[in-house]
């Protein structure tokens, strides 16, 4: 006999007797390995020579698998009272995604229920997988950039008006043209002072209009 927790069976994922041909007597001591990997997802007995008996005592112990997703029970000797049996187990067990019937003795109406069962349960389980949130679009403005950042533009605009200066030191100063007349050693030109009128006790100058020269054009024919 097998102890309650054989070493490592409970951590089965996956188990595969396939062409074992155990038969009905070894079936019973494979249930016992069965009942205790809670975490089995893949099953497959085909080709084991079972028959609607071992059916009906392996289903009860499968129900509390929760993980369990395959069951392949194909090739085995299955008849019609198994097929009732397997189409209820797929409606209460949700997790059951995929149960194998080929070569069987089940009739086709009875596999293509089981079938359409496997399928709603599959799609039952994609819609309802966890999957990540995304995280939704800031709708804040970007922040402003620091003080600290106008720093260099400033410096940028001091040192190119420094330049400037620098460079102005170096340009030609306009010579004085009277300075040319008189004989004089040119020196640097200097504006003459605008003439400001400041009113005396006099009478105040009132200027005087002058005439405008007259050109006088003689044709000749």
């Amino acid at each position: 006999t097998l102890s309650d927790k054989p070493d490592g069976f409970d951590r089965l994922t996956e188990l595969d007797l396939t062409h074992n041909l155990i038969g009905r007597v070894g079936f019973k001591a494979v249930l016992e390995v069965i009942r205790i990997a809670y975490d089995l997802r893949r099953l497959c007995l085909a080709n084991n020579g079972l028959d609607d008996s071992s059916v009906l005592l392996l289903l009860p112990v499968i129900q509390d698998h929760h993980n369990l997703t395959t069951l392949d029970l194909s090739s085995n000797p299955l008849g019609r009272s198994c097929g009732a049996l397997l189409l209820q187990f797929a409606k209460e067990c949700p997790n059951i995604q995929h149960i194998m019937l080929e070569e069987t003795l089940l009739l086709q109406s009875i596999h293509r229920l089981v079938e359409q069962k496997c399928f709603e349960n599959r799609r039952s389980a994609q819609s309802t997988a966890p999957f990540l949130l995304e995280a939704p679009l800031s709708l804040s403005p970007p922040p402003l950039l620091p003080a600290a950042t106008a720093g260099p533009s400033k410096r940028r605009t001091s040192t190119r008006h420094s330049t400037y200066a620098h460079q102005a030191q170096y340009l030609p100063v306009a010579e004085d043209p009277s300075a040319r007349i008189m004989g004089q050693k040119p020196g640097p030109y200097q504006a003459p002072t605008p003439f400001i009128h400041s009113p005396g006790p006099g009478p105040a100058y009132t200027p005087t209009a002058q005439p405008l020269p007259t050109t006088t054009t003689t044709t000749t024919t």
